[in-house]
């Protein structure tokens, strides 16, 4: 599991394998869903993607599948899924202002 804060996005890039860990090609692009939670996806290429945190803590499942079938006529969908955990991030700074001065009176 992935772990991310309301203020950061990641990179999933997926590597297609054979049953025996052999790279493996697929047909088209990956298709990256959000299945739980309120994150974005944002497409890099045909097997990538950030996966944007929302505004609030929670986990993000995202679903990931291709087509396996490297035939045009045929689809053969393989599909996996990972969490991203989104914490809210941590104040780093305080912050401080001083206003105008004011009378005593």
């Amino acid at each position: 599991m992935a772990q991310i804060t309301n203020e950061e996005k990641v990179l999933i890039t997926v590597a297609p394998v054979t049953s025996q860990n052999n790279p493996a090609p697929i047909d088209g692009a990956v298709s990256f869903t959000i299945t739980s939670g309120t994150g974005t996806i944002e497409i890099v290429d045909d097997k990538s993607a950030y996966v944007v945190s929302g505004d609030i803590a929670e986990d993000l499942v995202v679903e990931i599948s291709a087509d396996a079938d490297l035939d045009a006529l045929g689809v053969a969908t393989i599909t996996d899924s990972i969490t991203v955990s989104v914490i809210l991030a941590q104040a780093s700074a305080l912050g401080v202002t001083v206003g105008s001065p004011v009378s005593k009176v």
